[in-house]
């Protein structure tokens, strides 16, 4: 693989989960159905303990941007960026346990599972291809980690 088929794969796995999601929301929002939009609607209407839904939210902004930084970091091939993407996706996914329940479709679902195995692909590849890791770490600096 070489620095560009990375970046592509970088891309695509933030790019396909979110086009997914902006199709559903705002040209196909007939993939869920009605009752079912309303019925969540309603559930997300209830009342909330508001220190829990803070927390929550200062987590997800927090993880947003340490994935934003993970992202650039991936995209420059910085060094600190492999690790980086890997602790701030775990940080993600232990506060989406927390974060109840959603409603996608199968279209959303299925390209957020395919932008989720991709992801895994964008973190995994620094160790594995000889041409990648080079291009991050330049002196072999990964086996010393």
């Amino acid at each position: 693989m070489n620095k560009t088929n990375y970046r592509w794969l970088v891309v695509a796995s933030v790019v396909l989960p979110v086009l997914a999601e902006v199709a559903e929301r705002f040209l196909l929002p007939e993939l869920v159905p009605r009752g079912l939009r309303d019925a969540f609607q309603s559930y997300l209407e209830e009342d909330q303990e508001p220190a829990i839904t803070l927390a929550l939210v200062s987590g997800m902004v927090t993880a947003v941007v340490a994935t934003l930084a993970s992202i650039y970091g991936l995209l420059r091939f910085r060094p600190w960026a492999p690790g980086f993407a890997l602790w701030s996706g775990l940080a993600m996914c232990v506060l989406l346990v927390f974060g109840g329940p959603t409603v996608l479709s199968g279209l959303a679902n299925g390209f957020l599972a395919l932008g989720s195995a991709l992801w895994g692909a964008v973190i995994v590849v620094p160790y594995c291809a000889p041409d990648i890791r080079a291009a991050f770490w330049p002196g072999g600096q990964a086996a010393q980690r």
